[in-house]
């Protein structure tokens, strides 16, 4: 064998090896920016939804007396808790499935995977708002002792499906590496949202009813912006976005999760359910 040939094809060799070796290093460097880039993000989305949470208890504090601020709280723990519990756990399955399948250019289950989620979910929040409108008076008058709570229960029924249809529309953008829809949607403008309709609410006279109204109107907002923000980043309708769903595969895997999700929730929310079942609502 020619000496120079064999030299030559290992110099072509080791410039191959770099030259791949260049491409991986730098789509690691490009995806741990998108890690940085969307952690970023959220951590600012999480101290704008606490700064417009604690300016918004102190709206509630200062034109609600304190058994109307007691109600709301539980009327919304109430709500939050069904809420997760109707989602069963497909906003993390979309969040996996949806980012697994977007980097393998699997269009057609990405969509599928996020349409798949939404007809299994949103059903399950309408049923189950439903029932809360039909048994909120029996739900406070022998669990919570609270008679009053039944109206604020009532008008909370309809935030269920909103709940879980936002929070399903804020997964896929999530799951197509856009983290930034997410905290515009329920960061933002359901925070501000409510914010603005609930200090009208209150200016207007509407009270306690008028707030709760208010929260369903953020959710509403949150879920209208957030559907708009998905169909940029993926049609889902036509015949120009095909589907391929894999809804077993997808149940299987949010299953476990919407246990341990609902379990924290639970966790979290213990002392204003305790609150809300031993003592009055002004405490």
């Amino acid at each position: 064998m020619n000496p120079d040939k064999a030299i030559h094809g290992q110099e072509k060799k080791t410039g191959t090896v770099e030259t791949c070796s260049a491409a991986s290093y730098s789509e690691h460097q490009e995806d741990l920016e998108k890690v940085a880039t969307g952690s970023g993000i959220n951590f600012l989305g999480s101290i704008a939804r606490n700064i417009s949470l604690f300016l918004y208890a102190a709206l509630l504090a200062n034109f609600l007396e304190p058994a109307s601020v007691g109600l709301f709280f539980l009327g919304l723990t109430v709500m939050t808790i069904l809420g997760t519990a109707a989602l069963l756990g497909l906003d993390m399955g979309i969040v996996r499935f949806a980012a697994l399948y977007n980097g393998e250019g699997d269009r057609a289950r990405v969509r599928g995977t996020i349409a798949g989620a939404v007809v299994v979910a949103v059903p399950a929040g309408i049923a189950i708002g439903v029932l809360l409108y039909l048994f909120s008076d029996p739900v406070s008058v022998h669990l919570f002792e609270k008679p009053d709570l039944g109206p604020v229960l009532r008008s909370f029924a309809p935030a269920v499906p909103l709940f879980v249809l936002a929070s399903l529309l804020c997964a896929g953008t999530q799951g197509l590496h856009r983290m930034q829809y997410q905290v515009l949607s329920r960061d933002v403008a359901e925070q501000t949202g409510k914010f603005v309709f609930s200090a009208l609410a209150l200016f207007l006279g509407f009270g306690l009813t008028g707030v709760v109204w208010s929260n369903v109107a953020g959710l509403m907002l949150a879920a209208m912006l957030a559907f708009v923000f998905l169909l940029r980043l993926e049609p889902l309708f036509g015949h120009g976005a095909p589907k391929t769903f894999e809804q077993k595969k997808l149940l299987n895997y949010s299953s476990p999760l919407a246990f341990s999700a609902l379990l924290g929730l639970l966790l979290l929310w213990t002392d204003t359910l305790f609150l809300g079942y031993f003592r009055s609502a002004e405490e």
